[in-house]
């Protein structure tokens, strides 16, 4: 039977926060304390990371970049690149410049465990960036003591710090827009179902359309990955399915360009025929044929807030949850020109 945290407390006669602490080189550990730790978790054959046996100063700060894309299911180019591309670029300077030394992993197609994280980098801090995060990654890494941030998702229903958009203002006002060019049959092409990010964009299609005095016709709303590929393949269940829809919204801006071209195939024009909106309005939007409207946020500026909040956790500050939501706007380009 695999040796707990709680086996190590007991063999030591702490609490399991301060194993917790100790094992993550926490620098406010009574040395007897930390020795008597180290000794019980040695005895009980518990992994015990490297930095807590050479007791350097813990400043290791982990961004975890949750996105898996296999080349070869996935031939297609997907938009995870760039998110976290930019979610870095805000948050590495800021962990930086306040003395941390940020280190970046990626998943290698399974999912990581809490285990598995601290044998691999023994991290003050954990940002993660997007994605599925898994629950019970954030719950272990909060039980060891060890301050988390999302950036750009959610570990639904685990409450933790997270900075998000405001996806479902963002899908609300994309369909707004559509309704307002006389589109009345618009679908959704989103994420993955499992993610907090695709039930807000659904909620948001579905209010936007109320507001329009439409029902959403769950006919024309799925889901899957973000990608090309995937966009690809999902319109064209989707226009098979309910082939009148006038006009699609996408979770991505990479779906959206593999839509645009299954909806080539398959004789429709863009924007004549179907109406195109995506999300997250990368720098590829303005170059698609035609450029692509899309519900845009500064992913940047995410990974700014997410780095301030994750120092602000490891000096101490208050743990409370923050939930941060940045707001979107509509950069509308020739894929919605024109009425129904």
């Amino acid at each position: 039977m695999a040796v707990k945290l709680s086996d190590v407390a007991a063999r030591s006669a702490v609490s399991i926060s301060t194993v917790s602490r100790v094992l993550n080189n926490h620098r406010h550990v009574n040395e007897v304390t930390r020795r008597s730790v180290l000794e019980a978790a040695e005895s009980l054959g518990y992994p015990i990371p490297r930095a807590a046996l050479e007791h350097k100063d813990a400043r290791d700060v982990v961004l975890l970049t949750m996105h898996v894309r296999d080349p070869q299911r996935d031939p297609a180019v997907a938009g995870w690149e760039s998110f976290n591309h930019l979610v870095g670029q805000g948050a590495l300077p800021v962990l930086q410049s306040a003395g941390f030394r940020p280190r970046q992993l990626q998943p290698d197609g399974r999912p990581r465990s809490a285990e598995a994280l601290f044998r691999e980098a023994a991290p003050a801090g954990v940002l993660i960036v997007g994605g599925s995060v898994p629950a019970e990654l954030v719950k272990a890494l909060v039980g060891r003591d060890v301050p988390v941030v999302i950036a750009g998702a959610h570990a639904d229903p685990e409450r933790c710090n997270s900075v998000m958009a405001d996806y479902l203002q963002g899908a609300r006002e994309a369909v707004s827009h559509l309704a307002s060019l006389g589109r009345r049959r618009i679908a959704l092409v989103n994420g993955p179902a499992t993610t907090l990010t695709s039930r807000l964009k659904a909620d948001g299609w579905r209010l936007g359309l109320a507001v329009h005095g439409a029902v959403a016709d769950e006919a024309r709303h799925v889901g899957g990955e973000f990608s090309a590929q995937a966009g690809h393949d999902l319109t064209i269940e989707l226009l098979r399915r309910a082939p009148d829809t006038d006009a699609i919204l996408y979770a991505d801006d990479f779906t959206a360009l593999g839509g645009i071209k299954a909806a080539g195939e398959l004789g429709k024009t863009v924007p004549d025929d179907i109406a195109v909106v995506g999300f997250h309005n990368y720098p590829i939007a303005a170059f698609l044929s035609p450029p692509l409207t899309s519900v845009a946020f500064d992913m940047v500026r995410m990974g700014t807030i997410a780095a301030q909040r994750l120092v602000q956790l490891l000096e101490g500050g208050d743990p409370t949850p923050w939930m941060v939501q940045l707001p979107t706007s509509l950069v509308v380009r020739r894929s919605t020109a024109g009425s129904a």
